[in-house]
């Protein structure tokens, strides 16, 4: 009984610190963090790198931080497939 009260108290604190971490967030440096991913001189382990892009636009139907502009823009590069797809072509992070 006392380890399942644990476990409730343990899952208010975990989503509290979610909530305020979800909602304390600034935009600015969502922005950075997409336009950082996006780059392609981050050797970073860029399958795993391009996969979660290419999951996030399709889930959140963006492309780039600001639009599918920011791939030819920023780093003279074509967007990927996700981005070209008509449903995630349009959209804005925010």
């Amino acid at each position: 009984m006392v380890f399942h009260g644990l476990t409730v108290c343990l899952v208010c604190i975990g989503a509290a610190a979610m909530l305020s971490d979800a909602f304390g967030v600034e935009e600015e440096w969502v922005h950075q963090m997409i336009i950082d991913l996006m780059d392609p001189t981050n050797y970073n382990n860029n399958v795993y790198k391009d996969s979660y892009l290419g999951n996030m636009y399709s889930m959140v139907h963006c492309c780039g931080a600001d639009g599918p502009e920011d791939y030819p823009d920023l780093f003279n590069i074509s967007p990927p497939e996700e981005c070209i797809n008509r449903k995630t072509a349009s959209g804005r992070h925010k």
